[in-house]
């Protein structure tokens, strides 16, 4: 059984996830839950960047590339734009991996 906040598989016949998640009363026990760590709020927001990164630049370069033009100018707006989510997404995943 997979847990709806924290993801983690858990037996089937398992009361309560490691997170706090109750599965019989499916909703978090305040008396369990166990705030989630920074590491992985970090990890996940630098997933996030990168993700959404990806979608601008395809987004940004599909509706050239379907009038089979592109300009000079277009692609390197769209480079330098991919650059600058990348390095934002690398210094993310460092902080995340420091544990800051």
């Amino acid at each position: 059984m997979k847990c709806p906040r924290c993801g983690l598989i858990n037996l089937d016949t398992a009361y309560r996830c490691d997170c706090g998640y109750d599965f019989r009363i499916n909703e978090l026990d305040p008396r369990y839950a166990k705030p989630v760590p920074k590491v992985e709020r970090r990890k996940e927001l630098a997933v996030r960047v990168v993700t959404v990164g990806l979608i601008i630049l395809i987004l940004w370069l599909l509706p050239s590339s379907s009038r089979a033009y592109l300009t000079f100018s277009k692609v390197l707006w769209a480079l330098g734009l991919a650059l600058i989510v990348f390095v934002a997404g690398y210094f993310l995943f460092r902080l995340a991996r420091k544990g800051l």
